[in-house]
């Protein structure tokens, strides 16, 4: 498989495989993804570099809550879909690779790949809700 497929192949987001059929993890076909830190420790700053990947990526929009739009064919055309915590942390696995820093037994440090937790996405919802904060958050660039 050529360089050029394999990126057609990412771009699109299917799953995808070689000639021999074989699957091939999105991982080592995509292009490098930012990584985002899961402090569980420090929730609010991993929402904020959470906030500021999205941003950059787009795809989210501000219509009272943070939506994307999605082709609908029942009523064939484009709406607005609500983004829930479980559709947030499906996005933000698309968009960068969280990991964890995890110590060995000899005291050195490794990063490990690990899942955004539904809490996290749960925070930044409710962060992107509240009222106080949507003036900040908004204009920080979480959603257009």
């Amino acid at each position: 498989m050529t360089d050029r497929e394999m990126r057609t192949l990412a771009a699109d987001r299917r799953p995808c495989f070689d000639e021999t059929q074989r699957f091939v993890p999105s991982t080592v076909i995509s292009a490098k993804k930012p990584r985002l830190l899961i402090e569980n420790s420090n929730p609010h700053q991993t929402v904020a570099t959470l906030r500021d990947i999205l941003a950059a990526a787009g795809g989210l929009y501000d219509r009272g809550v943070p939506v994307r739009f999605a082709f609908d064919q029942m009523q064939r055309g484009t709406v607005a879909q609500v983004m829930t915590p479980d559709a947030l942390v499906l996005t933000a696995h698309a968009t960068c690779q969280p990991y964890i820093l995890k110590t060995k037994k000899d005291d050195q440090s490794y990063e490990a790949d690990a899942r955004l937790p539904r809490s996290l996405a749960v925070m930044y919802l409710d962060c992107a809700d509240s009222a106080e904060a949507v003036g900040a958050f908004f204009a920080a660039g979480c959603v257009a």
